[in-house]
């Protein structure tokens, strides 16, 4: 009688390397999905939004500064947070809403 997938968008990872946020709104985005099939077992997977944020942070092996509602810890440098203000473009970790609107 059940049957479909079912998405959500909700917190992954506070930390990559040695740097982390102390937020939940500024955790790297995850996407979870359960599925369920008529005479199957359900199942569940997961896997992060590959967004600019998450991509740079895997690249260099720590997270990196991006503009946060928290802090990020350690504390970033005051060069970092020049960077950030003036060229860093907008933040990309955002949370999706998923809608079936035909079929």
């Amino acid at each position: 009688w059940l049957s479909g997938s079912m998405y959500k968008v909700g917190v992954g990872a506070f930390n990559v390397g040695s740097r982390r946020v102390n937020n939940v709104i500024d955790a790297l985005s995850k996407v979870y999905r359960w599925s369920f099939k008529p005479g199957k077992a359900p199942s569940f997977s997961t896997k992060f939004l590959k967004t600019g944020i998450y991509n740079r942070s895997i690249d260099d092996g720590e997270l990196v500064p991006h503009k946060v509602v928290g802090d990020i810890l350690p504390p970033v440098s005051t060069f970092e947070k020049v960077k950030m203000a003036l060229w860093d473009s907008a933040r990309d970790n955002n949370n999706i809403t998923p809608w079936k609107l035909k079929g």
